[in-house]
Formats: structure tokens, sequence, C-alpha cells
């Protein structure tokens, strides 16, 4: 089995000494696999905080972009507080957006995870950030009609 292949096996397991091996054996962290995600990425998003963490230590980049999102917005989709923690105390930014600029933020905000946006409002994000079409947080949580944190944001924003 190669570096790589230890590496998203790994993860996808579970099993951090098998991921250990992986990079011990040459595969880079940030080294994609063929669907363009990073071991990072992958570990965010299926929530595999011991391994998030061993990557981390390991100096994976925490920007690294699949499909437009970093892992930071690849655990707001999911809804993975625990994970978004371990990132945001690593310091992903909280105000990465994507080609079409949804940040973490929207993203949490239109799948309805309050506990990710409850979490991402006491991390300084940019209330104002706006998508390519001009939306901001508060017009996802109207156009998503997501009525509590419609009430989180008016609180955040001091209204």
């Amino acid at each position: 089995m190669s570096g790589q292949e230890m590496i998203f096996t790994g993860i996808r397991q579970d099993f951090p000494p098998m991921v250990t091996s992986g990079l011990d054996a040459g595969f880079g962290v940030d080294g994609a696999n063929e669907q363009g995600m990073s071991p990072l990425w992958m570990a965010s998003y299926l929530h595999r905080s011991e391994i998030m963490s061993l990557l981390i230590g390991r100096g994976a980049d925490l920007e690294f972009k699949c499909q437009q999102m970093t892992p930071l917005m690849a655990t707001a989709q999911e809804g993975h507080v625990a994970a978004a923690r371990i990132l945001i105390e690593a310091g992903a930014n909280v105000n990465a957006s994507s080609d079409d600029g949804l940040t973490p933020l929207m993203i949490a905000i239109r799948d309805g995870h309050t506990a990710i946006v409850e979490h991402l409002l006491t991390c300084r994000v940019d209330l104002e950030a706006k998508t390519k079409q001009g939306s901001d947080a508060m017009d996802v949580a109207t156009q998503f009609e997501q009525p509590e944190i419609i009430s989180m944001l008016k609180r955040a924003a001091g209204l």
C-alpha cells in the first residue's frame, strides 16, 4: 500500500496510526487524492478530530481548497462543531470565501447548522461579507428561512 493509500484509508477508517505510517512513508501532508481532497480536507469533512490534529501538527494547509471549499467550509457544511473549533484554534481563516463568495458562516447558515453559526459569531466573522450575487449572511438566512439564525445575526450585529 502506498503512503497516499495509507493516509486516505486511515482517514476513512478513523485510524490515526495508519495516517502516521503514510506520512512517514513520504506522502506529503497536503498531497491530494484523485478527488482533489487533501488529507486535512477529507479528515475535516468526515470529522476525524484526532487525525485533523495530527495533520495540523505536521503542517497541513488550513486553507487548501477542494470543490471551492476550505476544510473549515467543509466542516460548516457538515455541521461538525468540534472539527470547526480545531481548525479555528489552529488559525483557519473564518472569513475565507469560495469562488462565488460563500464564507463558512454563510454555508453554516444555508445548511441550518446553528451551533456552527453560534461558534463562528464568536470568532470575528465578517457579517458584511457578500457573495458574488451581493448576498450577505442575513440575506442567506432570510433566503433559507432560518428564523433562529436571523435572531442570532441581529444580536451579533447589535440590532
